[in-house]
């Protein structure tokens, strides 16, 4: 059954949208301390309490529903669920930036746990379309959008934020966002489907978690993946607030954007070699 899109366009409509995601996502965490601070006027003793409770508060209602994503994909299409993670982003993205107080900001942030599950359903999609010769390449071209987003991201956004201001940049993120949305409504298509057993989504759900603990090589490596993911997210949404303490005199912004670029550049480079090395030397490996 030939495929309604075409792997090459598809591979760089995702690589766009990840780009997109991680280049304005990574505002929010970048510089949620600096807005608390300047625009909303938190006192200094506060942020960093607040600081981790916003960058918790989307995986209250993201961690719950994380399973079901991919299981609602399948019953209502791969389109859908990846064009509703860009659409929720550019409403948080607008909602943030118009925010007048922290409990205005926080509502804005519980609803990045409606972003969630978009990843694996691009590459699902991906997979499906590739030749398997160039899979390795073309998920590691996609996987790269994510880390060059990174690496952009604070850079330009510390920019953005110096010259213009907190606010300026987070409306900029939603039009941004706006855009990806438009691009994947008129060039994304949903590839024919078997048709579906009957049967309720939680039981889809559960089989899917049942896999992950059944399968031997999964299980590991889902262990693994939520280990480093724990450490980094334990560290990650201080680091702003540790180079305010460490910069003195300079722009915050400017120099928390460049600190935190140095790392995405280092994820930008080396992910596509990781993806070359897999189609040579096998990608268990």
């Amino acid at each position: 059954m030939p495929h309604r899109n075409n792997w090459r366009h598809t591979t760089i409509l995702f690589a766009g949208t990840s780009f997109v995601e991680a280049l304005a996502f990574g505002h929010l965490g970048a510089f949620t301390p600096l807005f608390l601070q300047r625009e909303l006027h938190v006192p200094a003793g506060e942020i960093p309490f607040w600081t981790g409770i916003l960058s918790s508060l989307g995986f209250v209602i993201g961690l719950p529903l994380l399973p079901f994503w991919g299981v609602w994909a399948d019953r209502f299409g791969r389109k859908l669920m990846i064009v509703r993670s860009s659409f929720v982003a550019a409403i948080i993205y607008a909602l943030s930036g118009a925010s007048t107080s922290v409990a205005m900001l926080a509502c804005a942030r519980l609803l990045s746990g409606f972003v969630f599950g978009n990843t694996g359903i691009m590459m699902a999609l991906q997979a499906e379309i590739t030749p398997r010769e160039r899979l390795g390449r073309t998920v590691a071209l996609i996987s790269a959008g994510s880390p060059v987003g990174m690496a952009v991201g604070p850079y330009l956004g510390g920019t953005i934020a110096h010259h213009a201001s907190l606010r300026v940049l987070l409306y900029a993120d939603a039009l941004l966002t706006l855009l990806v949305v438009g691009a994947l409504v008129c060039f994304l298509h949903d590839e024919p489907r078997p048709a579906h057993k009957e049967g309720s989504k939680p039981i889809g759900v559960f089989q899917a978690m049942a896999s992950v603990i059944r399968t031997p090589r999964v299980a590991p490596l889902f262990l693994a993946v939520f280990i480093a993911s724990y450490g980094t997210s334990l560290a990650q949404p201080y680091v702003p607030i540790l180079i305010q303490h460490l910069v003195r005199g300079a722009s915050p912004a400017e120099v928390i954007g460049a600190i935190l670029s140095a790392s995405g550049i280092a994820m930008a480079l080396g992910t596509p070699l990781w993806g070359l090395l897999g189609d040579r030397v096998g990608h268990l490996r």
